[in-house]
C-alpha cells in the first residue's frame, strides 16, 4: 500500500489511509495510481472473504 500521486499541484501525494477522503471529496488522482490502489483493496476484500469462509 503506497501513496497515490495527485493531479493537484498543492498536494503531491495522498496517503493510502486517506484515499477514502480523497474519493469522497472528489480529489483527482493519477489514473494508474488509483487503479493500483483499487487492486490492493480488491485483494484485501478477497482475502477477508476467504478468511470469513474458514
Amino acid at each position: 500500500m503506497q501513496r497515490c500521486a495527485s493531479h493537484n499541484q498543492r498536494v503531491e501525494q495522498v496517503e493510502f489511509r486517506d484515499l477514502h477522503q480523497a474519493w469522497r471529496y472528489g480529489h483527482a488522482l493519477r489514473k494508474e495510481h488509483e487503479e493500483q490502489a483499487l487492486a490492493v483493496l480488491r485483494d484485501l476484500l478477497d482475502w477477508c472473504n476467504r478468511e470469513l469462509r474458514t
